[in-house]
């Protein structure tokens, strides 16, 4: 598996995966372009449910056992 680490690696794996199923064409439009997102790859400190870093604000433990 390759390593996604520019915008052209991620437009090259969609030319492919469009080129094994062009049916995903019309979400690929709508979808628009895909950011290339970066973070650490260390989840102590991710939330539990959603993945989300603790600190950006995850709500999960309050709306999943809210009161």
């Amino acid at each position: 598996m390759k390593s996604l680490n520019t915008l052209e690696d991620i437009q090259d794996g969609l030319d492919a995966l469009l080129a094994l199923d062009p049916r995903l064409t019309a979400i690929a439009q709508a979808a628009g372009p895909l950011p290339l997102r970066r973070r650490s790859t260390d989840l102590k400190e991710a939330c539990p449910y959603c993945r989300r870093s603790t600190g950006v604000g995850c709500q999960c433990n309050r709306d999943l056992f809210a009161v």
